[in-house]
């Protein structure tokens, strides 16, 4: 029959070895669930055997842990939405420097440095190489701050009086960093338009 010194010396094993396990966790989410069953063991095994100093350090712990998890799940979430939905720029909006353009108004021409990307706020945009118009919560000039030599792919005129918001390349890459599902998103867009483009030059050259 187990006695009292068993019990004790059964949950600080168990505690200690959930700590452990956590530095072979390969996932953070993994990393922080592991953590919150340590938390949980190393708080009885405290209370168990009397250690206030163990218990008041896991308590403190335990809801770091917890918190750090649900921002893992919300990223994850966030993320798979971006792939499923592609990227939110009504939260880019209030980050961006915002200007009106009148019709007409050639917001950048093909080979130019490209130092900013554009969302169009309210308007119509024509991109005349690829004989395209891009309307209202669409991103413009993303593929040229990246190529190498940061130059225009192209051009963009504006059909309608446009309101557009700006972000610069630091900028964008600060988000990058900071919002993965912006990344994420981003980097699909890229690669849709590349293969689009790439689909009309085909088309063009068989014609």
């Amino acid at each position: 029959m187990m006695n009292a010194t068993d019990t004790g010396n059964l949950l600080g094993f168990l505690a200690a070895g959930l700590v452990l396990a956590t530095f072979a966790m390969r996932t953070m989410m993994t990393l922080r669930l592991v953590g919150i069953a340590g938390n949980v063991a190393f708080i009885a095994y405290g209370l168990y055997q009397g250690l206030m100093p163990v218990v008041a350090l896991h308590v403190m712990l335990l809801p770091l842990n917890i918190w750090r998890a649900i921002e893992i799940a919300d990223v994850t979430r966030r993320i798979r939405h971006a792939r499923q939905f592609g990227i939110d720029v009504s939260s880019l909006v209030p980050l961006m420097r915002q200007a009106t353009w009148q019709p007409g108004h050639r917001l950048f021409d093909k080979g130019d440095e490209a130092r900013h990307l554009y969302v169009v706020i309210e308007g119509t945009v024509r991109i005349p190489e690829h004989d395209v118009e891009i309307g209202n919560g669409s991103l413009l000039g993303e593929m040229g701050i990246f190529v190498p030599g940061c130059r225009r792919t192209a051009s963009a005129v504006c059909v309608t009086q446009c309101q557009l918001g700006s972000l610069s390349y630091e900028e964008v890459e600060r988000i990058y960093f900071q919002k993965p599902e912006f990344g994420l998103a981003l980097i699909s867009l890229l690669a849709t338009r590349f293969n689009d483009n790439e689909r009309k030059l085909r088309l063009r050259l068989e014609a």
